[in-house]
């Protein structure tokens, strides 16, 4: 049997900055590991590879280690927080959280949800002691913050597909909130506030799922609009078979999934036989 890895390939400065495109944040967070005694090569590299899809990104530097990181999601704000305490009750002490990610609406400023995520590399996360810890943990997290957290193991972020899965998760987890949120009426008109999503030309679903750059809305905010890297969604669940591979498929011909330009197809397929 395979060993499995227990940790992952760092980043170096420069690669950091490639994925982030912004020297700013990418100098922050390389060294952040030495600017605190919490967090190691591997977390800051696995944070970095998080953030990576919520450009473009933003960071600004308040007073020594205050400060204010944010991306973008659809049209919708993300705040970053790294190893953000929540107080223990029981221990008297707090804990960290390697990252939490704020979903806001920057027209009300107000949060829509949030979620932290754990890079569990440590060897004692996977013995039965560690395990009964990190649960009791998440759980002291859910009852005092209302937030749940997201753990990766080092053998779950290995490739460009693990590392798109934890984003997906993430995406999926809010995408439930975004549903509750009222449709607001957006002005689409190009010289205007708003522009048509680059990813899915407006259709607002590809595959099975909405597009994961407008969120289903068919626009986004035309200042971010030629900064949005469509290369990173390069295939899409069929909405016929979803994964199952049915042969005689006719949407995906047996692949389970669609590239970006036959899943535009079929979406414009779909809404003119409305």
């Amino acid at each position: 049997m395979e060993k499995k890895k227990r940790t992952i390939v760092c980043l170096s400065l420069s690669e950091m900055d490639a994925i982030l495109n912004n020297k700013n944040l990418s100098d922050y967070l390389f060294n952040f590991k030495s600017n605190n005694k919490i967090s190691s090569a591997p977390e800051t590299t696995f944070i970095a590879y998080v953030m990576s899809y919520f450009k473009p990104l933003r960071f600004k530097n308040i007073s020594g280690t205050n400060v204010v990181i944010n991306g973008v999601h659809g049209c919708y704000s993300v705040n970053f927080h790294l190893q953000k305490k929540v107080y223990n009750p029981k221990t008297k002490k707090s804990l960290s959280n390697d990252l939490i990610i704020e979903l806001y609406d920057s027209d009300t400023n107000e949060i829509i949800a949030k979620i932290g995520l754990e890079y569990d590399g440590h060897p004692e996360h996977t013995n039965s002691w560690g395990i009964v810890s990190d649960k009791e943990k998440d759980l002291i997290v859910l009852k005092q913050t209302g937030m749940m957290r997201l753990r990766i193991d080092p053998e779950l972020f290995q490739s460009t597909e693990d590392r798109k899965d934890v984003y997906r998760a993430v995406k999926k987890y809010f995408e439930q909130y975004i549903k509750l949120i009222p449709k607001k009426k957006r002005n689409v008109n190009p010289g205007r506030t708003y522009i048509e999503c680059p990813l899915c030309e407006g259709v607002q679903v590809l595959g099975a799922q909405s597009c994961p750059v407008c969120m289903g809305n068919g626009y986004v905010l035309n200042n971010i609009y030629s900064k949005i890297d469509i290369d990173v969604f390069d295939s899409f669940d069929c909405p016929d078979c979803t994964k199952i591979t049915i042969r005689n498929c006719r949407k995906c011909r047996g692949k389970g999934f669609l590239n970006r330009d036959e899943a535009i197809m079929i979406r414009k397929e779909e809404l003119n036989a409305l």
